[in-house]
């Protein structure tokens, strides 16, 4: 009969290659000062937090209102304040497809009185935010 060969793997030789010596670490002071500091929340988007008018409008409750903070923080910050809608749901982590409607519903939040805070332009795609309305609306002392 036939004899069993046994096979016995093989290690892996380190191969040699250029030798280079170990770099120190930067010392924590210079590390911290060169990273960059996370921006706190815009000024516009921290008075609305504080407003007891937003404060009572918002009836989904605390991630409802997260959430409208979070997309007027993000347009607050633009130049124009207006977005590309795409632009405005990788913000908020929705969907592309679904952003339309979550405009639809934060609109609710904003849009008092027949105001139009918040809203869909959809012909050129783009979320807008009415500043000066908003801080009408809501009694923002914000200047920013």
């Amino acid at each position: 009969a036939g004899a069993k060969v046994r096979i016995t793997p093989l290690t892996p030789v380190p191969l040699p290659g250029p030798q280079t010596p170990p770099v120190a670490p930067a010392p924590l002071a210079s590390r911290a000062s060169a990273a960059p500091i996370a921006p706190g929340p815009h000024p516009l988007a921290l008075a609305l937090s504080q407003s007891t008018v937003f404060l009572s409008n918002v009836r989904d409750g605390a991630d409802r209102r997260a959430q409208v903070l979070r997309a007027v923080d993000f347009l607050a910050r633009r130049d124009s304040h207006r977005a590309p809608l795409q632009e405005l749901a990788a913000a908020l982590g929705c969907q592309p497809v679904r952003a339309p409607g979550l405009v639809s519903v934060l609109s609710e939040v904003l849009n008092v009185d027949g105001y139009v805070v918040l809203r869909n332009d959809a012909v050129n795609r783009q979320v807008v935010l009415d500043v000066e309305t908003l801080r009408s609306l809501f009694d923002l002392q914000s200047r920013s």
